[in-house]
């Protein structure tokens, strides 16, 4: 292939990743997955619920500080305290979430405020326009005030589990259970419930920030997330292409040489590494970059989305490393020579490897994005150890 037919397939390729995410179909704008409580809290109640919460975060501080010698039940109980404390900010947050979306909706259809000369409003319509102003201006307010301490509730939970696992390093390592210690699983199984609450209270956190970044990327009727998304996979592709087709062109692995002299072995592994990664750098690139202009990563999510990030990177890394070193369908072009069925195996453990490593990783990130307990860990260490 020609490197300008190669290059008009690239370009029409791109085109049709944009035409197609421009032409799809918009849905319908989504709300956060929530259930509204039956009958509606008031602001007062809210607040009071504030004044509530506010201190408690301050006391389980304050006694996380002034432990001494704590045990599992003191941590347990202070992060009792907190999941109260973030459950009932969730109930705020299903409350006061949709009644504000059905402000914004009604202010919409009343319609941006006449500016031209002699053109005046109703006294109906304007009183109704000031009362959905002030009414949403009061719940947002509410919802800053439930969104920021959310953030302080997650790294209060965050403070509680660094501390217990500091403190619980060295009888962990000095007397560890079995992972077929029944003792290991009761308490696995005491703490399991908390645990499914946090992450289910995370993820909730999650979905609702990416369907308010869908609702805010409208530009008139059209919604911009799907097509930037869609773009992006296109994008994606577009690279991967281009990274086979420069492969061929760039890397000098001619199948055709039976003993190349190291120095261009290594050139060409270099070379090798260096189409390979690039691609991928650009892509993770844009995925951060897509990631911040729509506001899809929240404060307690950003553990999660950067060990996600980091296990791509080094599994590309690991992986492109083996292939530049090891060659296993070039071998003549081997860096580290070894006899072809010790290549197969070490290419298919490495590998298998890297995304065992990868995998543990983001386990890693999520178990300490929702602040796991101690049996938990135990458990996901124990059956992910290598």
């Amino acid at each position: 292939m020609s490197r300008f037919r190669f290059l008009s397939r690239l370009v029409c390729g791109l085109a049709l990743a944009v035409g197609l995410s421009v032409a799809a179909p918009a849905p319908a704008q989504v709300a956060a997955p929530v259930v509204a409580p039956a009958a509606p809290l008031d602001a007062k109640t809210i607040q009071d619920n504030f004044e509530r919460f506010r201190p408690v975060l301050k006391q389980v501080e304050d006694s996380l500080a002034a432990l001494v010698n704590p045990t599992d039940e003191d941590f347990f109980r202070l992060r009792g305290q907190v999941m109260e404390v973030s459950d009932g900010l969730q109930a705020i947050t299903r409350d006061i979430d949709p009644r504000a979306a059905e402000l914004k909706q009604r202010l919409a259809q009343l319609g941006p405020v006449p500016t031209e000369a002699g053109v005046t409003e109703s006294d109906e319509v304007r009183t109704e326009r000031t009362s959905l102003t002030s009414s949403l201006a009061k719940l947002e307010e509410l919802q800053k005030i439930t969104a920021a301490l959310t953030v302080q509730a997650q790294q209060v939970l965050s403070k509680i589990t660094e501390q217990r696992r500091s403190h619980f390093t060295r009888s962990i390592l000095q007397r560890t259970d079995s992972a077929l210690s029944p003792s290991l699983w009761g308490s696995f199984l005491d703490a399991l419930p908390d645990d499914i609450r946090v992450s289910r209270n995370i993820l909730g956190l999650w979905w609702r920030n990416l369907a308010e970044a869908y609702n805010a990327s409208f530009i008139g009727p059209v919604p911009m997330l799907p097509p930037v998304l869609l773009l992006g996979a296109g994008f994606g592709f577009m690279l991967y292409l281009a990274r086979r087709h420069y492969k061929r062109v760039w890397v000098d692995r001619d199948p055709a040489v039976t003993d190349p002299p190291m120095r261009r072995r290594i050139f060409a592994a270099v070379r090798l590494m260096g189409v390979d990664l690039l691609p991928m750098g650009l892509f993770l690139w844009g995925v951060l970059f897509v990631a911040r202009a729509f506001h899809l990563n929240p404060v307690v999510f950003q553990g999660i989305f950067q060990g996600f990030i980091g296990a791509l990177m080094l599994y590309f890394v690991a992986r492109t490393l083996n292939d530049a070193l090891v060659a296993p369908r070039e071998p003549a072009w081997r860096i580290a020579v070894f006899d072809e069925i010790a290549v197969q195996r070490l290419y298919w453990f490495s590998n298998t490897l890297y995304v065992w490593i990868a995998f543990k990783i983001v386990l890693d990130a999520f178990l300490k994005a929702i602040s796991a307990s101690i049996p938990l860990t135990s458990v996901a260490n124990a059956l992910f150890a290598f």
